[in-house]
């Protein structure tokens, strides 16, 4: 159960707004343990948004720099692309997709998303996700997500530098204790515009 709501908030910060809003995960770093289930649950759950996985972005300069991000990726669509869900250059419309493992030199790896593209890529432990995030050419995030029941864990992903040196109100690390009260709910003081996101996915079951 507690995967499944990961899966969907996760979704969810990509639907709202498009993905275009500072709280929006722009990549995701997820556990080998929990990665098959964790892809099979993500593709389930934007599939189950039907039509409402296309959305409208803001204008047409941001459709089209995030278009050049989902067209130029080396990465899998997730769930694959079709015709219901192909881009729609007279509307600005996108469809919600993940891209799995895309190249590092990948313009969504290289800059924020701020759309609705979601990154995923694994990791093997929470010191190659803190590495990760620490060499990542975008610099270290402002707003950081932790997911997981292990309280070592979220502790040693702040302490390590991967999460925003900044308040407790504003720095999130989601646990299981935690995560009930939704994302997209929370206080405009956890929002730090201009941050690029990074949801880690450590769930330990």
């Amino acid at each position: 159960a507690f995967l499944a709501v990961v899966v969907k908030e996760i979704v969810r910060t990509k639907q709202y707004f498009a993905g275009e809003f500072c709280q929006s995960h722009d990549y995701c770093l997820v556990a080998v343990g929990i990665w098959d289930r964790f892809i099979t649950a993500l593709k389930a759950e934007i599939n189950a948004l039907g039509e409402r996985r296309l959305v409208r972005l803001i204008n047409e300069r941001q459709y089209e720099r995030v278009k050049a991000m989902l067209t130029s990726h080396h990465g899998d669509n997730l769930p694959p692309l079709s015709s219901d869900t192909a881009a729609s250059d007279g509307s600005w419309m996108l469809p919600v997709t993940a891209v799995v493992e895309p190249y590092e030199s990948d313009l969504l790896m290289q800059e924020e998303v701020f759309g609705p593209l979601l990154p995923v890529r694994r990791v093997a432990s929470i010191a190659d996700a803190i590495a990760y995030v620490k060499a990542s050419p975008t610099g270290k995030p402002l707003v950081s997500y932790y997911y997981g029941h292990s309280t070592d864990n979220s502790n040693a992903y702040a302490a390590g530098g991967a999460a925003p040196r900044v308040p407790p109100s504003v720095r999130r690390l989601r646990t299981a204790r935690t995560l009930p009260a939704p994302l997209w709910q929370w206080p405009k003081a956890a929002c730090v515009a201009g941050a690029m996101s990074c949801a880690l996915l450590y769930v330990l079951l």
